[in-house]
C-alpha cells in the first residue's frame, strides 16, 4: 500500500462520523432522524365512528334520495310540527280532557251506539266548533244516510256555506274515491280541509249490492237473496288503509260514525259494524248510549191540540272506549241533551264548574266570582251561553284545574236535578 492511500485512511478514521455519513450517504441523515422522531411519538388512534355517526351518514344518504324522510337526529323541529299531533276542541270541555286536548288531527275518531244517542248531533257540535275557531277552513262531510239536515245543523252554529257534502247517492267505493278526490283537489287549489264526517260507515254499501251482478253481457241483476258476506267489512278496511295517507298528510280529523250489532259470541254486547279495521284504525273509539231522562219537564201541544207534559231531554253518556292519544281509556261524561235543542253543553259546564269549586251554588242560586248568574241550574246554564266571554273563561279555568288533578265527570251534590249516573249499563 502507497504511503498517500495511509494517510487517506488514517484521516477519514480521524474524521467525525457524521461528515462520513454526509459523504458517504447524503441526506440519509435527515430521513433516519424523522423515522426514529415517527417512532418515538405516540402512535395515532384509529378513529372509530360511532353509532350516531353511522346513523347520521345513513339518514342523509336517505336524505338525498327522498328529501321528504326527515326522520331521525337532528329534526326534533320536524318532530315537534309534524310527529306531535294536534288537537281540535271539539266544543264540550271534558270530552277535551278526555282526548287530552281535543280530536286529534290526522286520526280516525269512532263514534257508536244504538240510534237516538246523538252520534250526529255531537259530530255537529264538532264541526260547529272547528268552523268557529277556524273561519277560513272547510269541512268534507260523506253522507251515506242522507241524514245531514242544514236547518238542524245551522241550530249549533254551522255555517254550511263553508260545509262540502258528498250525498249517499253511489256506492261504498265511488263514495270513499270521491272523498279522497275532493281532498286532494282541495289541497292544490289551496282550500283547508282538516275535519271530515263519515256518517255513517255502517251505511256505505258496496257495489255489488247497489248494482248487482252482470250475467253475461245482459244488464245487472239485483237479487236480494244473494249473500255477500264479508264484502262490507273488506271494503270499509280497504276505504280506512286508502284514506289514511290523505288524512295524515292534511292533518285531518276523520270522524266516522257507526251502527250497532250484536255480537251473539259475546253475551249479546253490542258493537259497532264495519269488521275489525274499525277497531283497528281509529287512535279513539267513543262509545255512546242514552241514559235517565232529565227530571224536569216541558209542556207542548200534542196534534189532537191537548197540552202534556213530557220530560224535556236525557243524557247522553260518552265513554272512551280505546285511546292511544289518553291516558284516560275507559272513563265517561254525560251530556245533558235538551229536546228540540240539542246538546247543552253550557249546562254541562255549569256542572262540571260546580263540582271544580270555579262556580259556587247556595241552594238554587249559582254565583261566579260574587256575581249572581241564575236561579236553577237552566237559567245559569242560559247565562253562560248568552256570555261566550265568561263561559270561554270558565271553560279555561276548568281545564287548568282538570289537567291539575281530579277526574272528569259531573258532580251530583252540585246540581242533584241533572247529575247522570255515568256508571256502566
Amino acid at each position: 500500500m502507497s504511503k498517500a492511500k495511509k494517510e487517506e485512511l488514517r484521516s477519514a478514521a480521524s474524521a467525525p462520523i457524521e461528515e462520513v455519513q454526509k459523504q458517504a450517504l447524503p441526506g440519509t441523515v435527515e430521513q433516519i432522524q424523522k423515522a426514529v422522531a415517527k417512532k418515538v411519538q405516540p402512535a395515532k388512534k384509529k378513529t372509530i365512528a360511532g353509532p350516531h355517526a353511522v346513523l347520521d351518514n345513513l339518514l342523509k344518504t336517505m336524505r338525498e334520495r327522498n328529501p321528504e324522510l326527515l326522520i331521525g337526529r337532528g329534526t326534533e323541529e320536524y318532530i315537534d310540527d309534524v310527529l306531535k299531533i294536534h288537537h281540535f276542541p271539539s266544543g264540550i270541555p271534558q270530552l277535551d280532557f278526555l282526548l287530552s286536548g281535543g280530536l286529534p288531527g290526522g286520526r280516525f275518531i269512532v263514534l257508536y251506539g244504538p240510534e237516538s244517542c246523538g252520534k250526529t248531533t255531537v259530530s255537529m257540535v264538532f264541526i260547529a266548533q272547528y268552523l268557529l275557531e277556524h273561519p277560513e277552513e272547510y269541512v268534507l262531510i260523506l253522507d251515506a244516510e242522507n241524514s245531514v239536515d242544514a236547518d238542524w245543523a245551522k241550530q249549533f252554529g254551522v255555517d254550511m256555506s263553508r260545509v262540502i257534502v258528498i250525498p249517499g247517492t253511489m256506492p261504498l267505493e265511488d263514495m270513499a274515491t270521491e272523498g279522497v278526490r275532493a281532498l286532494r283537489l282541495a289541497k292544490e287549489n289551496g282550500v283547508i280541509i282538516r275535519m271530515c264526517l263519515v256518517d255513517s260507515a255502517s251505511s256505505m254499501t258496496p257495489a255489488i249490492e247497489v248494482e248487482g251482478k252482470k250475467e253475461g253481457r245482459g244488464q245487472p241483476v239485483i237479487d236480494m237473496r244473494q249473500d255477500s258476506v264479508g264484502t262490507a267489512a273488506r271494503k270499509i278496511r280497504r276505504f280506512l288503509s286508502t284514506w289514511c295517507p290523505t288524512v295524515r298528510s292534511l292533518d285531518c280529523a276523520t270522524i266516522i260514525i257507526s251502527h250497532v250489532t250484536v255480537d251473539i259470541a259475546n253475551q249479546g254486547r253490542l258493537i259497532a259494524k264495519g269488521g275489525y279495521a274499525l277497531k283497528h284504525f281509529p287512535h279513539a273509539i267513543l262509545r255512546m248510549w242514552r241514559k235517565n231522562d232529565q227530571s224536569f219537564e216541558k209542556e207542548i201541544i200534542c196534534p189532537d191540540g191537548v197540552k202534556r207534559n213530557i220530560k224535556a231531554g236525557f243524557f247522553t253518556v260518552i265513554n272512551l272506549e280505546k285511546t292511544k292519544i289518553s291516558k284516560y281509556e275507559g272513563h265517561s261524561i254525560a251530556i245533558p241533551f235538551l229536546v228540540g235543542v240539542g246538546f247543552q253543553t253550557s249546562l254541562a259546564l255549569l256542572n262540571s264548574a260546580v263540582g271544580y269549586g270555579i262556580v259556587e251554588r247556595s241552594g238554587s242560586w249559582f254565583k261566579y266570582k260574587g256575581e249572581s248568574i241564575g236561579q236553577g241550574a237552566q237559567a245559569a246554564a242560559e247565562w253562560l251561553s248568552q256570555n261566550k266571554l265568561k263561559s270561554l273563561e270558565i271553560e279555561q279555568s276548568l281545564l287548568t284545574l282538570m289537567h291539575g288533578g281530579g277526574g272528569p265527570g259531573l258532580d251530583d251534590n252540585a246540581a242533584p236535578e241533572q247529575a247522570a249516573d255515568t256508571s256502566n249499563e
